[in-house]
Order: C-alpha cells, then sequence, then structure tokens
C-alpha cells in the first residue's frame, strides 16, 4: 500500500499518515466527497453501514481532512487532530472532542449539539450557522473563532477563551459565561478587555441590557488594572468611580458611600462641635452619656442637611468644621446628581 500524497496547505513539508485508497494517491480522509462512509479500521472503508456513528478515531491524525456533511454522531474524536477540516454541515451530536485540535476548521452549519469540547482547539474555526446548543465548551480555545449566527443556547462556555470571536446574530440563550472571563484571571488585560466589550455590544445589541451592563462593568474595572500600570491618575479616578458607583451601573454604591460620608462627617462635627444659637454641640468628658449621644444625632442631623444642601439654619458649624461642611455640601451636590443620572441611566434602558 502506497501513502497518501495529499499536499497539505500550510505546511508543504507535511506527510499524511494514511494509507491511500486502491488506485488512488490519497486516502479516504482527505478524498473529496459528501457524507463518508465509515470505516473499520482507519483507512479502510466498510460498506456494510453508511456514516461514521460511534466510531472511534480518538487520537486520529485528520488535519485538513475532507468530512463534509460526514455523520459523526456520538464519535469518539478525544484528541484528534482536525487541524483545517472540513466539517462543513457535518453532524457531531454528542461527540467526543475533548482536547481536539480543530485549529482552522470549517464547521459551518455543523451540528454539535451536546457535544464534548472541553479544552478543544478551536481557534480561527468557522463556526458560523453551527448548532453548539448544549455543548460543552469548558476551557475551549475560541480565539478568533467566528460564531455568527451559531446556535448556543444551554451552551457551557465557563473559563473558554473568547478573545476576538465574533457573536453577531448568535443565541446565547440560558448559556454560561464567565463573568470574569480567563484572561483576566491571567492577567492578560487587553485581551480581556476586547472580550468584555464583545460581550457588551453582543447583549446590547440582542436588548439583554442587565447582562451587557455587568460586562461593561467588568470592562471598566479591567481598564482600570491596565491604569494601575500606566496611567496612575486615570487609575484614581476610575477607582473613585467605581467606588461610589460601580462606573454608573451600581447605584447602590452611591447610597452606601453617600452615607458613609454622612456618618464620616457627623463625627468630625461631633469632635469639634458645632453651634446650636449660643450653645455648642459636641463631644464632651464631663457630659453624660445621653447628652452625648444627643449631640452626636444633633451633628448627623447637620450633616445629613448640610450634604443635601438644605441648610435650615438651626445648626451651623464653627472653626474647622466650617471647611468640612463646605466640601460636604459640595460632594453632596455632585454624589445626588450621579446617583440621580445612574438611576435614570438604567430606568431609560
Amino acid at each position: 500500500m502506497t501513502k497518501c500524497q495529499y499536499e497539505y496547505k500550510y505546511f508543504k513539508k507535511k506527510k499524511c499518515p494514511h494509507e491511500a485508497l486502491d488506485g488512488k494517491d490519497i486516502c479516504y480522509w482527505h478524498e473529496e466527497r459528501t457524507n463518508k462512509y465509515p470505516i473499520g479500521e482507519i483507512g479502510t472503508i466498510d460498506f456494510k453501514n453508511l456514516d461514521l456513528i460511534e466510531a472511534d478515531l480518538q487520537g486520529a491524525h485528520l488535519e485538513s481532512a475532507d468530512l463534509q456533511g460526514a455523520n459523526l454522531w456520538d464519535a469518539n474524536l478525544q484528541g484528534a487532530d482536525l487541524w483545517d477540516a472540513n466539517l462543513q454541515g457535518a453532524n457531531l451530536w454528542d461527540a467526543n472532542l475533548q482536547g481536539a485540535n480543530l485549529w482552522f476548521a470549517n464547521l459551518q452549519g455543523a451540528n454539535l449539539g451536546g457535544a464534548d469540547l472541553q479544552g478543544a482547539n478551536l481557534g480561527g474555526a468557522d463556526l458560523q450557522g453551527a448548532n453548539l446548543g448544549g455543548a460543552d465548551l469548558q476551557g475551549a480555545d475560541l480565539m478568533g473563532a467566528d460564531l455568527q449566527g451559531a446556535h448556543l443556547r444551554g451552551a457551557d462556555l465557563q473559563g473558554a477563551n473568547l478573545y476576538r470571536a465574533k457573536f453577531d446574530n448568535s443565541n446565547f440563550w440560558e448559556a454560561k459565561l464567565d463573568e470574569i472571563v480567563i484572561n483576566e484571571r491571567e492577567g492578560r488585560y487587553e485581551e480581556a478587555s476586547q472580550i468584555y466589550r464583545t460581550l457588551k455590544n453582543y447583549f446590547r445589541n440582542e436588548g439583554i441590557y442587565e447582562r451587557s451592563g455587568d460586562y461593561y462593568y467588568r470592562e471598566k474595572v479591567v481598564e482600570k488594572k491596565i491604569y494601575r500600570e500606566k496611567n496612575k491618575g486615570k487609575y484614581l479616578g476610575s477607582l473613585l468611580l467605581d467606588l461610589l458607583c460601580g462606573y454608573g451601573e451600581k447605584p447602590g454604591r452611591i447610597i452606601f458611600s453617600s452615607l458613609a460620608w454622612i456618618f464620616f462627617n457627623s463625627f468630625i462635627y461631633f469632635i469639634f462641635g458645632i453651634e446650636k444659637g449660643v450653645a455648642e454641640i459636641g463631644f464632651s468628658f464631663q457630659a453624660s452619656v445621653s447628652v452625648n449621644v444627643t449631640n452626636f444625632l444633633n451633628c448627623l442631623y447637620f450633616s445629613f442637611v448640610t450634604f443635601t444642601t438644605l441648610g435650615y439654619g438651626d445648626l451651623h458649624p464653627v472653626g474647622i468644621t466650617k471647611t468640612f461642611a463646605t466640601v460636604e455640601a459640595f460632594t453632596g451636590v455632585f454624589m445626588l446628581a450621579l446617583f440621580v443620572l445612574t438611576m435614570g441611566r438604567k430606568m431609560m434602558r
């Protein structure tokens, strides 16, 4: 038997390890034919059946193989090398593709429903219009993969690398996606930022604004991490926005930070004192506990009305507390406006 003489597109010196078909200079796997017949041993055609159902092709060398329209339902392709293979329209339902190399494979319109693709390399693969419903893609490498129009309902994409992947018109309904992508966890912040931006835009275009907001927040968090290394000024500004309002996605943080600021200033007023008419209100070692508690509550009340700029005039600052009252009033206006803006933005969406 002579060896297959197939010439690989990118690696001219690479040799196919399979035997050529009788009377041909090419093997079964590289022969251009739709709806491949099944095999017994690799390279031997078995005409008793009409498909590759449950075929055991674990670790098989199928680089650039032509499997267009092949029926590989429940086949075992664990660790198989399917680099640059043509699997357009193939049926891979429930197939085991754990750790398989599908780099730049053509999987347009392929049926991968329920397939096990854990740890598979799908970098640059063409998955346009493919069915990946319920597929397990945990830890898969989808860098640069084209998933436009793909069906991913219920698919598990946790831990997958989605850098530069395309999702236009895909269906991610009930799909499991990481809140924090693997790229961020591994410190590849530029890649993580691009992934979050892609997911943000996808969910926004689909009208799923809550998920879009979640990924917008993660995008800004990653930007903050990038600024920490490159621009300390922008880092501090980003950190402040995160703490105050979660970049406009977490209005609850504004309420919490506002209350914390009000209580902080009330302690300042309590320590340094404010006035009510001619009487000084503040902490005193000579006063009883009840008097000090009453004084603190008055300082807390004064802090609230200062923060909200109501200013009833019954209490007023003295000495150093004038400075704190001025700062509190200024920040209060800013934080109230920020809260209205954040809530309005979320309600409008």
